[in-house]
């Protein structure tokens, strides 16, 4: 059976994807968001992850359109990290300037013993106190500029390279030295001829839902841009890689093809919701596709933290420890806005206002450590219109739950989560009318969990 149905098995067993990463027949081919996601790395990150591209030298390559779509979005990906650094310096600046101590009320107090001479020793004693809290006051003031002055020194420290958008872009200095001659590939859609009909075809893939690429249809519905005198349709850009790719693996001389992405949709990869989202391998019938159409007989795709380990394990590929963390905080950011975009792919009714709100968020705030689940929020808000429902009939009264401002939870995430089954568990024993003997407790239990889930998303301060 495996035989026939050879692209539904993926070999991950160590000895095997090392024979394959040391393969001189084995290809590492980079997707968009990886050469964009260097903007958002540390210096020395950044400097680790190009020597490691740089060590694969030969083996290395990129399609045409990854390429375009880079030179497309560089200066967007700039703007949004100058953003981030502006933010932050804001922010440490606003809270310096947010840091004061009211001592008027000290001051009231002890105006109060002024005329009363008879108690002179208490007045004293009290001037003393509070010239001691006044000196104390100015120490923690000159402690906290200290302290702040250190976050000021750390931002420096992200933002080394200081690249703008009129400014020498040295990400792009190496991309260029990398990416030359036979490690880009050539515009194998060079007419409009031969554009327009991967379009007709692309419309029929995504009517059937094939992948890739069928998950931005929506997003990118209207969108076109113009370069050397061709039209492309954005929503055909992962399509437009993909039959590049092929292309590229019909050379006999190619085997394996490695292909490094941070898109985790599942127009891409096999995506399975058990305990959270886990995502697997590549999709069956791009590897039948592919494994059909080139000589290819491996075809994996991995993000970039697990090419990172596997890179470094089996070509002994030295990787400084704090570039790993950094560049898996980096990865975290742009996984959660994939979240959102993919969210919004699939709720297209979601107000424009709240989309553009929560991207902006996203985007001006990529140190943002919370779990996304807008499906949680709508929980919540179903939770709120059953409570009303309930108050309407006049069978109980209750507040209403207290809805976050946008779809992100912190530290009481799971918490909320579990109080939100229970309550609608409860709710569904209040509406079943061979429950009627027992509704009081029903409704007790009821007013208790609302309680608790209120208490629990005013405490989780940072979704707020």
């Amino acid at each position: 059976m495996k035989d026939a149905f050879i692209s539904f098995y993926e070999n991950h067993e160590d000895d095997y994807l090392k024979s394959i990463w040391n393969s001189p027949n084995t290809r590492f081919i980079l997707d968009t968001n990886v050469l964009l996601s260097l903007y958002s790395f540390q210096k020395e990150s950044r400097e680790d992850f190009i020597n490691i591209l740089k060590f694969l030298n030969s083996r290395l390559w990129i399609p045409y359109h990854v390429a375009l779509e880079f030179q497309r979005n560089r200066l967007k990906v700039i703007k949004n990290h100058r953003i981030y650094i502006q933010d932050m310096q804001k922010e440490t600046d606003d809270f310096l300037d947010s840091i004061s101590f009211d001592d008027k009320i000290l001051h009231t107090f002890k105006n109060k013993f002024t005329s009363k001479t008879k108690h002179l020793n208490i007045y004293t004693k009290i001037e003393d106190i509070i010239n001691n809290i006044s000196s104390e006051i100015e120490d923690v003031k000159d402690l906290l500029k200290e302290e702040v002055g250190k976050i000021r020194d750390l931002i420096t420290d992200i933002d080394q390279d200081k690249i703008y958008l009129t400014s020498k872009d040295y990400i792009r200095e190496e991309f260029d030295y990398i990416f030359s001659g036979n490690s880009l590939g050539n515009n194998i859609f060079d007419t409009q001829a031969k554009l327009d009909e991967i379009f007709r075809n692309g419309e029929n893939r995504y009517k059937n839902m094939t992948p890739p690429g069928y998950k931005d249809e929506k997003v990118k519905e209207n969108e076109v841009f113009t370069f050397n005198g061709l039209t492309y349709k954005s929503k055909f850009g992962d399509l437009l890689i993909f039959k590049q790719i092929i292309e590229y693996s019909k050379d006999p001389n190619i085997k394996n093809i490695i292909f490094i992405s941070e898109d985790v949709k599942e127009d891409w990869r096999i995506v399975e919701n058990l305990n959270g989202k886990k995502i697997l391998g590549a999709r069956p019938e791009l590897k039948q596709e592919i494994f059909i159409e080139s000589s290819v007989d491996d075809f994996y795709i991995f993000d970039i933290n697990n090419f990172l380990k596997y890179t470094t394990s089996f070509l002994n590929v030295g990787l400084n420890p704090s570039s790993v963390d950094d560049i898996k905080n980096s990865l975290s950011v742009n996984e959660t806005y994939q979240d959102v975009e993919d969210f919004f792919t699939e709720n297209s009714d979601i107000n424009n206002i709240l989309k553009k709100e929560i991207k902006n968020i996203i985007q001006n705030h990529p140190n943002l450590n919370l779990s996304f689940d807008p499906l949680l929020l709508k929980d919540l808000s179903d939770l709120n219109l059953k409570i009303e429902n309930l108050n309407k009939l006049e069978i109980i009264n209750l507040e209403n739950i207290k809805l976050p401002n946008f779809p992100f939870f912190d530290k009481k995430y799971e918490e909320i989560k579990e109080y939100v089954i229970k309550c609608n568990a409860v709710i569904e024993h209040i509406n079943n009318p061979s429950n009627k003997p027992k509704i009081e407790g029903f409704l007790e239990l009821l007013q208790r969990l609302i309680r608790v889930v209120n208490l629990l998303i005013d405490i989780d301060t940072n979704a707020r």
